[in-house]
């Protein structure tokens, strides 16, 4: 990598860790949506013939891009949309 590249979890420390130096209230609210994880629908095979293979839904925690992707949305949230909305 170059000195300009970033893996998804070094981008996200940086990201976390400049935007805790601004205001920690914003950063603990990106922090609550990452941990917040994400819903995934999971099934589980049926232990015999006659039964229906049941389906369940289950929290798992978002990958590095992904957790990525949220923080850069609650910030779209927190500066670009509410400030649209409030100009409106």
């Amino acid at each position: 990598m170059s000195v300009h590249e970033y893996s998804p979890e070094k981008a996200l420390k940086i990201l976390l860790e400049k935007v805790k130096e601004r205001g920690k209230l914003l950063a603990a609210r990106i922090q609550a949506s990452i941990d917040a994880g994400k819903d995934t629908t999971l099934t589980q095979e049926a232990a015999d013939r006659r039964q229906k293979p049941r389906t369940y839904r289950k929290t798992v925690p978002y990958t590095h891009e992904e957790a990525l992707g949220v923080a850069v949305d609650v910030l779209q949230a927190c500066f670009i949309d509410l400030t649209l909305c409030i100009n409106s």
